[in-house]
C-alpha cells in the first residue's frame, strides 16, 4: 500500500495510548526523536490517575503536546476561566460509537463546558490554530 505524499505532508502528529511497557517506550522514544524537528506534536492517550506518575516524561518532551480526552477526567460544573492550552475535537467518524452521534448536536454542548465567549474563541480558534500553525 502506497501513500500519497500529500496526506504525509498534512500529518501533524502520532498518537500513542500510555503508559508504555518498556520495548514500546523505546519505540516512542524513537518517533520523538524523529518528528522533535518538523513542527509537530504528540497526542499522548491516557487516563487522568496516568498524569502524574507521566508527568516528568511529558514535561521532558522535546515538542508539544495534547493529552487526548482531558486525561478522561470528569468536569464538574464547567471550565470557569478561559481555557488558555485546551481544545476541543470529536472522533468522527467515532470509530468505537456505541450509538450514532450527530456532530451538530455535539457542538450545541461547547457552551455547557465553556460558557463564555472566550472560552469558546479559545477552545475553538486560537488553541488549535497556536497548536497545528495556522493563526
Amino acid at each position: 500500500m502506497s501513500v500519497h505524499p500529500s496526506f504525509l505532508a498534512q500529518r501533524r502528529q502520532p498518537r500513542f495510548k500510555l503508559p508504555l511497557s518498556a520495548p514500546d517506550r523505546s519505540v516512542f522514544n524513537r518517533i520523538i526523536d524523529r518528528i522533535k524537528s518538523r513542527g509537530w506534536h504528540v497526542v499522548l492517550h491516557l487516563d487522568a490517575p496516568e498524569i502524574v506518575p507521566l508527568a516528568p516524561m511529558i514535561r521532558a518532551l522535546p515538542l508539544p503536546f495534547v493529552i487526548d480526552h482531558i486525561g478522561r477526567m470528569p468536569v464538574a460544573g464547567g471550565v470557569e476561566q478561559p481555557p488558555l492550552r485546551v481544545l476541543w475535537g470529536t472522533d468522527f467518524p467515532h470509530p468505537n460509537a456505541t450509538h450514532e452521534a450527530d456532530e451538530a448536536d455535539l457542538v450545541d454542548l461547547v457552551p455547557q463546558f465553556a460558557a463564555t465567549p472566550l472560552a469558546q474563541r479559545r477552545l475553538l480558534v486560537d488553541n488549535p490554530a497556536r497548536l497545528y500553525g495556522f493563526a
